[in-house]
């Protein structure tokens, strides 16, 4: 008879204890007292004004302060490349390694610099068409660091929608920080894009 007997006591645990509950969901799925979902968790992006220091982090999780210098808007060349959408958006940025040697994750991560337009249409660096200034300025680059107390000043293109929007960069741990952009073109670090067009015969 113990051995029937066990099989009714352990079949009456899991009913009192509702085996096929996840955790942290009360029988009825709903959440749990105490218990956040992950969407309740994520801490929106830090706003800052344009121009101000944002704290980031690189691929390998080290500390990098960006701070965006100048924005400048083109409408591209018959023959050098035209946006595929409305406007190249070139953003000067300086990146600072404070802690040790990081570099920018590369586009294809889904981490980094991303564009975010008034009507919420997201682009990042690599998607569209190329600027007639690529290969020409200076673009983060996987393989090679940032060393530790020392910066890098980047132009990080984008094929925009429309003027303004949102810079927006996203650490690997999933924070992310974001500036308004100006509409007009103006600001520092961006004498490579500007020779670069004037090398190449193309108005700006």
């Amino acid at each position: 008879m113990r051995g029937p007997y066990l099989a009714l006591l352990a079949a009456a645990a899991l009913i009192i204890t509702g085996c096929s509950t996840a955790p942290g969901r009360t029988g009825d799925g709903t959440a749990a007292a105490g218990t956040t979902s992950t969407a309740e968790t994520q801490t929106p992006p830090a706003a800052l004004e344009w121009g101000q220091p944002g704290d980031g982090k690189g691929e390998r999780g080290q500390p990098l302060q960006i701070t965006p210098l100048g924005v400048y808007y083109h409408k591209g060349h018959e023959t050098l490349g035209k946006p595929n959408n409305e406007v190249f958006t070139a953003v000067a940025v300086k990146v600072a390694a404070s802690g040790s040697a990081d570099h920018l994750p590369p586009p294809a991560t889904g981490f980094g610099f991303t564009l975010l337009s008034d009507d919420g249409e997201s682009v990042n660096p690599a998607s569209g068409a190329s600027p007639p200034w690529v290969g020409r300025v200076n673009e983060p680059n996987a393989k090679q660091d940032i060393r530790a107390g020392r910066y890098q000043k980047y132009v990080i293109t984008f094929d925009a929608p429309s003027r303004g929007g949102a810079l927006v960069y996203t650490s690997p741990d999933g924070q992310a920080v974001e500036w308004p952009i100006p509409e007009r073109s103006g600001g520092q670090g961006l004498r490579r894009v500007l020779t670069a067009l004037d090398d190449l015969g193309v108005t700006h």
